[in-house]
């Protein structure tokens, strides 16, 4: 539209229409431009916003480049060192933060510590199941309040668990923090660590789970603690699947308890 109206409105604007300028017209239009949007796009959603921000950065090294390439341009001394003391800084940018997480990485909750400090809150809670959540900065052990809600449920505490105000609203906030809960916990005395459906019907709505994080079911009897499964909710089946074990822990258990009183 531009060149349309530069020929309509400015005498002897096609004196300048060399093979030269239309070639880098439309390079601007069509590869700079249009293509490069696209890429762009294209990445954005495959890249964090983050990385792809320094594409602006590297823009003006490959069009120096390019011109070396095309135009047979001569660099000077102090073009080529600030071409390496930008891509320098872009490596560092990209690099160190890798190079840090590589040697403190954290260990994924929970730990061996935290496993034991689970464990002994379901003896502790048993006959009756123990509830909370774990960060990587440690253990929240919750209050399992389902027997004050016989109004709304008709489980016990020996075959359910509900968290407390306080605690949920606990549990809500961290994900606005920089430590946020990355594991849920609850324990099946007497009937195996498996995630049921009462399970999936709490922690799943509208194919999605309720809070972005991982549950943990701790298989416990009057003896001790067997072990635990881990669970992880999984797109494809919309619904959490098992991701991992610990310790011995047993399926299901047909324990006449479990029977009398259904799916936990």
């Amino acid at each position: 539209m531009l060149t349309i109206a530069g020929l309509l409105t400015d005498s002897g604007a096609s004196a300048g229409f060399t093979t030269r300028a239309v070639l880098a017209t439309l390079y601007l239009g069509l590869v700079a431009s249009a293509l490069g949007f696209l890429g762009y796009f294209w990445l954005l959603q495959r890249l964090s916003a983050v990385t792809m921000s320094f594409i602006f950065v590297i823009f003006p090294v490959v069009a120096m480049l390019f011109s070396a390439a095309v135009e047979q341009t001569v660099f000077t001394p102090l073009d080529i060192l600030l071409m390496f003391l930008i891509l320098g800084a872009f490596a560092w940018t990209q690099l160190s933060p890798r190079l840090g997480a590589r040697r403190a990485a954290p260990e994924e909750p929970p730990t061996p510590a935290q496993l034991r400090q689970l464990y002994a809150a379901a003896e502790r809670a048993y006959p009756a199941e123990c509830c909370g959540f774990v960060r990587r900065s440690g253990v929240r052990e919750c209050v399992n309040v389902i027997d004050e809600q016989q109004s709304v449920s008709d489980r016990t505490a020996t075959t359910g668990y509900v968290f407390s105000p306080a605690d949920l609203l606990e549990l809500s906030r961290s994900f606005d923090g920089d430590d946020p809960v990355v594991l849920i916990y609850h324990s099946h005395p007497d009937a195996g660590a498996y995630f049921s459906d009462e399970d999936q019907r709490h922690a799943v709505f509208d194919g999605l789970p309720v809070y972005p994080v991982d549950h943990l079911v701790i298989d416990v009897t009057a003896e001790r603690a067997k072990g635990a499964r881990r669970f992880r909710f999984s797109e494809a089946e919309g619904r959490y699947v098992e991701s991992g074990a610990y310790g011995e822990p047993r399926p299901r258990q047909a324990q006449s308890v479990a029977d009398r009183l259904g799916d936990r």
